[in-house]
């Protein structure tokens, strides 16, 4: 009897092999038709197979599509960040080399995709990602050129002073200097949009300072009679007649040697006086030469003299005793009632002096102005690279302090000589002698101090700042960051995924409810450690392995808080159980209480009061070695005056 597989009822696959009874008659048509559901049913099954190969064949397609696209768009990131750091010329310059970069980077993503279908994946989001930043490219090279031909047209303006001064006999030369000022005017004007109004200002603006150059030029030479005429030629066409009478005032048209010896003294005396520099034997004698000269300009230079020394007499007076918010008011009071020439004089001293004192501290040159004007420079000995020890930084913080309290504004606490000194020693040194350096200015210097000299630096980054505080109680561990620093900059492959990086910043925020001012170096100086430890071949080393060690934890009263910088755990728990009011007022911002204004007692803060009481009044980071007290159901503990109350643990 023939064996004819049937399909298992319940299952719908090929059931057992059944036996089945035919007649003569019958055989030959059932043998075919089990034969053929036979074919069918592997059919099927061939079928399934196949189609769950061409589906695990998709997807492992589309990973490998991605882990290609996503390298690629790190190399395009990485080319984004090389020319944007390009500007004006540079930018122009470096076009075709960055488009040449992007093809090649296109071309290589293709290269890396074996497979048809993944190229074909591949080289559809890629050449999007490349147009996009072919089109930024663009943007950024025309914003560049822009500023370039800007920088240009400025750049002939400034030459052509300089050519007209040395071709000042020539008049031809001087004609031809002027036109092409002329015409880099009419293209800025252009570029900016000027009405003709204002390009006609400026270019009485750059005609004046041509030939002011060409006078001044032949007053220093002694040469008055070339300067006067030079001015009788062009002072009615391409002179501003605002700057006749101080133009004149220059050019005497005495040629007594006496005279000329006079009027270039009394100049130089003055200009020493507006520096604010006292310079009485300078001022007695030229004085006595000017009235022995006696002619109407002497008289005249005599005069002003005399009233610039009035002026600075005064000055001096105010400025001494005031801050410069202070001195500002009072010049706004003078400038209002002002009349006579010596109150004028005055006001015009005072402003002079305002202004040079506030571009010096904004320039961080105050301690160089200060000793150019001869107040007390022995007040402020040098500092040198290799006499930075706690005396002379504790007295330098003593002067600045003082200066910046007297003025009411913080100036820097190097002088900018010292600090162009400081970074070349800087970047000679190895990273152990750096860790050595930043420690001993940290120890020494206050915050304010320490920032303004890591600003002169150009490191004033988050990593800095926390290697910095290490420095001072974990060289190793300030190593270890500085070294990380240095290698995010010179071997990328190491750096963590961006989206690591912000993972981490979520999870120190849930931590430490702190501002993201305070989050961010704290993520800096992790990530830098975490690079330090891959690059040395710790691959198993993680974020946060790295927040770990440098942000050890304690906990108050069961709340998770940032350990002191200075302190170990017991020292940790010692100190908060020794906390009394009085010792929190002397350490916080102020005298701690409830918004009612309810005082707060510091025996809330110790664990057996709190269980006693069930009343939990809690420690939480507010900052570096900084902590506000939070008591449950009533928020934050404040100050007197409204403000979070921070406690500061001193190092």
């Amino acid at each position: 009897m023939p064996l004819v597989p049937r399909r298992n009822a319940r299952g719908g696959g090929l059931g057992g092999v059944t036996r089945v009874r035919h007649s003569a008659a019958d055989h030959g048509g059932q043998e075919a038709a089990a034969l053929t559901n036979l074919g069918t049913a592997v059919a099927n099954v061939g079928g399934q197979a196949i189609d769950h190969a061409t589906e695990i064949e998709e997807r492992h397609n589309r990973t490998e599509a991605e882990r290609i696209r996503l390298e690629t768009q790190r190399e395009l990131n990485d080319l984004q960040d090389l020319y944007r750091q390009d500007q004006g010329k540079n930018a122009v310059d470096r076009h075709g080399e960055y488009l040449k970069e992007l093809e090649r980077i296109q071309s290589s993503a293709s290269v890396k995709s074996p497979r048809q279908q993944v190229k074909d994946m591949v080289e559809f989001v890629v050449a999007g990602d490349v147009e996009a930043q072919r089109a930024d490219l663009t943007r950024h090279v025309s914003k560049q050129q822009t500023a370039y031909e800007i920088q240009t047209k400025r750049s002939i303006l400034d030459m052509a002073v300089k050519n007209a001064v040395r071709n000042k006999d020539n008049m031809n030369a001087l004609a031809h200097e002027l036109g092409d000022a002329n015409a880099a005017i009419d293209q800025l004007s252009e570029m900016y949009g000027w009405d003709a109004d204002t390009v006609g200002l400026a270019k009485l603006e750059q005609s004046t300072k041509m030939h002011e150059a060409i006078i001044n030029n032949h007053i220093a030479n002694g040469d008055l009679q070339a300067a006067m005429e030079h001015f009788e030629m062009f002072h009615e066409d391409g002179i501003d007649p605002e700057r006749w009478d101080s133009l004149v005032l220059k050019v005497s048209k005495s040629n007594e040697v006496s005279a000329t010896v006079a009027y270039k003294e009394a100049g130089r005396v003055m200009k020493f006086m507006d520096e604010f520099n006292r310079a009485p034997d300078e001022f007695a004698s030229t004085l006595a030469t000017l009235q022995s000269v006696g002619t109407p300009t002497a008289q005249d230079w005599a005069r002003q003299l005399i009233l610039r020394q009035e002026a600075v007499d005064r000055v001096n007076d105010v400025t001494a005793a005031n801050s410069l918010a202070d001195q500002e008011a009072i010049l706004s009071e003078e400038k209002s009632i002002a009349s006579s020439t010596i109150e004028l004089g005055y006001v015009s001293a005072l402003e002079d002096h305002i202004h040079a004192t506030r571009k010096a501290v904004k320039n961080g040159t105050y301690l160089d102005l200060l000793s150019d004007r001869g107040h007390a420079p022995s007040q402020f000995s040098p500092l040198e690279m290799g006499n930075l020890t706690r005396e002379t930084l504790t007295d330098r913080a003593s002067v600045v302090d003082r200066e910046s309290e007297a003025l009411g504004v913080d100036i820097d606490f190097f002088t900018a000589s010292e600090q162009a000194k400081f970074n070349a020693g800087y970047e000679a040194m190895d990273i152990v002698k750096r860790v050595k350096t930043i420690g001993r200015l940290k120890e020494n210097t206050s915050p304010a101090h320490f920032k303004s000299v890591l600003r002169g630096l150009s490191a004033d980054s988050g990593s800095m700042a926390v290697a910095a505080e290490k420095a001072v109680y974990d060289p190793k561990q300030a190593v270890a960051i500085m070294d990380g620093m240095a290698t995010q900059k010179q071997n990328k492959e190491f750096n963590p995924k961006p989206a690591l990086v912000a993972a981490q910043k979520k999870k120190l925020a849930r931590t430490f409810p702190m501002s993201p001012e305070i989050i961010a170096p704290m993520s800096d100086a992790a990530e830098a450690l975490y690079v330090h430890n891959r690059a040395k071949g710790n691959n198993s080393y993680t974020m946060d392995d790295a927040v770990n060690e440098l942000f050890p934890t304690v906990t108050h009263n069961g709340n998770t808080v940032l350990r002191p910088t200075s302190m170990d755990d017991g020292e940790w728990v010692t100190f908060t159980e020794g906390l009394t009011t009085d010792r929190l007022t002397e350490l916080g911002n102020g005298t701690p209480q409830y918004e009612d204004g309810t005082p707060f007692d510091a025996e809330l803060l110790n664990p057996g009061f709190f269980d006693f009481f069930g009343t939990s009044a809690q420690l939480v980071t507010r900052g570096t070695n900084q902590y506000a007290i939070v008591v449950e159901g009533l928020g934050f503990v404040r100050t007197e005056d409204g403000k979070v109350y921070t406690l500061t643990v001193e190092d």
